[in-house]
């Protein structure tokens, strides 16, 4: 459930060339522009490459021409604090000091904490109990 180790070699590798302490990303002269997810969060998607360096395409039948880039996503508070900590270890998770992460302000790094995955859990339960409700539309029983 936990991510892997993430180093800002590997982003580097991935073609990451800056990264700002407001949150912006850029590879090359270009700013990636990420995509957010149903609960919110930004996600940076980066393509999967071989030893060599090339990315790595897998076979599907749904594309035109075969084959679709292989990719992986990479939530922004994890490649901030990889960015400018040179790594988030495995076993550790990148929490939001605020417990809040719909806009770029949000992922600003003095809001940022490295976390185990107890400490995070013990944090999410304070938090939620008083701000999430329930959208159940149906009876439990359905």
């Amino acid at each position: 459930m936990y991510a892997r180790k993430l180093t800002k070699e590997e982003l580097l590798r991935d073609g990451i060339t800056e990264v700002t302490p407001e949150g912006k990303v850029f590879r090359g002269e270009l700013e990636v522009i990420p995509k957010t997810t149903k609960q919110g969060y930004f996600l940076h998607f980066i393509y999967d490459r071989d030893d060599e360096g090339n990315i790595v395409k897998k076979p599907n039948s749904k594309s035109v021409y075969g084959y679709v880039y292989k990719t992986r996503s990479i939530g922004l508070h994890r490649l901030m604090w990889a960015w400018f900590n040179n790594e988030v270890p495995t076993g550790y998770v990148v929490d939001h000091k605020n417990n809040k992460h719909y806009t770029l302000e949000d992922y600003r790094l003095n809001n940022l904490q490295l976390l185990t995955p107890r400490e995070n859990l013990k944090k999410e339960r304070k938090a939620s109990s008083a701000e999430f409700k329930c959208k159940l539309d149906r009876p439990r029983s359905y």
